[in-house]
């Protein structure tokens, strides 16, 4: 399955749907949550082109089961198997879902521009400790924001072979985006939506090098049936080079569900 979130890497399993209408903000139903061994889900993954569009030659069928909870990271909780790999876990806390990937701390960072490239020089595991993320809160409300990451510190990225001290900013937050309600597979389901957003400020040199990054993906999200869509949104990253404007932005892409069972 891909993976999406640049320069995080995270997150990247399951569901499906189109059509939606705003609603309530979320409760429940009776029925236990989607989290059960032997469940499992046919994904259809897609770039977008620049409106939005699904790109065809991209398209990627992927099918993703959950094999018996096992201990991750300090949890008990469902690895998610995707045919080849088990790098997906997920748990729920009362009414809150947990996800964590196992690539999705500790990578290099590199920002690749014309003239520049910056890569960060040490490990981002102890800078953005995101281990586990709570990726939707079922007893939240619209609107309701919840802080995964603010991070305020000095790090060196290595410039073209010379070291780069600069302050980099970080700010991860998961946002309640309402009620919606799908139609797939000739039926219909009510999922809550969550926008994960990742901000990145980086700036050195007194501000002759500044890079501004911000990544917003879309879930939404059925209790009893797991993460219906995963929607990554288009990503400008707007930087300042030694004086000069270097922008890049980067299509988004989606992830839906085609089949799923859950046991």
């Amino acid at each position: 399955m891909k993976k999406f979130f640049y320069p995080l890497a995270i997150i990247a399993i399951c569901l499906t749907f189109i059509s939606c209408k705003d609603n309530n903000p979320v409760n429940p139903p009776a029925e236990g949550n989607f989290l059960t061994t032997g469940s499992n889900w046919t994904t259809e993954y897609y770039d977008l082109d620049s409106n939005g569009v699904n790109i065809i030659e991209s398209k990627s069928i992927d099918t993703l089961t959950l094999l018996e909870p096992r201990l991750y990271k300090g949890i008990t909780a469902y690895p998610i198997f995707d045919g080849k790999d088990t790098t997906m876990y997920m748990y729920f806390s009362g009414k809150s879902l947990f996800m964590s990937m196992s690539g999705m701390s500790g990578d290099t960072s590199t920002i690749s521009f014309s003239k520049i490239t910056l890569e960060e020089t040490n490990p981002l595991e102890g800078l953005f400790s995101m281990d586990w993320i709570k990726i939707a809160d079922f007893d939240s409300k619209l609107n309701d924001t919840w802080i995964v990451v603010n991070k305020d510190t000095t790090i060196v990225m290595d410039m073209s072979g010379t070291p780069l001290p600069g302050q980099l900013k970080v700010n991860v937050k998961v946002t309640n985006m309402g009620n919606k309600t799908y139609s797939y597979m000739n039926a219909t389901a009510p999922v809550s939506q969550f926008k994960l957003t990742i901000a990145i400020n980086f700036v050195a040199m007194a501000g002759l090098i500044t890079v501004d990054d911000t990544m917003e993906t879309v879930f939404d999200i059925s209790y009893t049936k797991g993460i219906m869509q995963i929607n990554a949104l288009p990503q400008v990253m707007k930087a300042i080079i030694m004086g000069q404007a270097q922008n890049q932005t980067t299509p988004g892409n989606i992830t839906k569900t085609t089949h799923y069972k859950i046991k």
